[in-house]
């Protein structure tokens, strides 16, 4: 049961090397000016994935040696709140690219993740 468990953290780390890659290579061989929406749309997304991956993988390690609990409870925990923290990052990154990026709009987002995280634990 053991082998199971511990399987989960080398493929999030493979696909997050991958998206890093993916992301890498989006940032240098694209032009943002002459490429369009299209270079964009995979910049952020190959961005999302990469950061949703890494604290994924960061959130499971931590769980694992601090904390107690069924291991899949943890890797959903662990993946939904890597989710919020790449839908902040992002949409602030989306936000600072359309000039609307304010302290007030940022805390909005933040308060709005957090009371969403605390209504899912619920």
């Amino acid at each position: 049961m053991l082998e199971k468990q511990i399987s989960h953290i080398p493929l999030i780390a493979i696909g997050t090397a991958l998206c890093l890659g993916s992301f890498i290579s989006i940032l240098y061989l694209s032009d943002p000016y002459a490429d369009g929406v299209t270079a964009h749309i995979f910049f952020y997304l190959s961005l999302f994935l990469t950061i949703t991956g890494l604290f994924t993988a960061i959130g499971i390690i931590l769980r694992r040696r601090f904390g107690t609990g069924l291991y899949i409870a943890n890797l959903a925990v662990s993946f939904r709140q890597a989710l919020f923290i790449g839908i902040l990052i992002i949409s602030s990154l989306l936000l600072l690219t359309n000039g609307i990026l304010f302290w007030s709009v940022e805390m909005t987002l933040i308060l709005f993740l957090i009371f969403l995280e605390l209504f899912l634990n619920l």
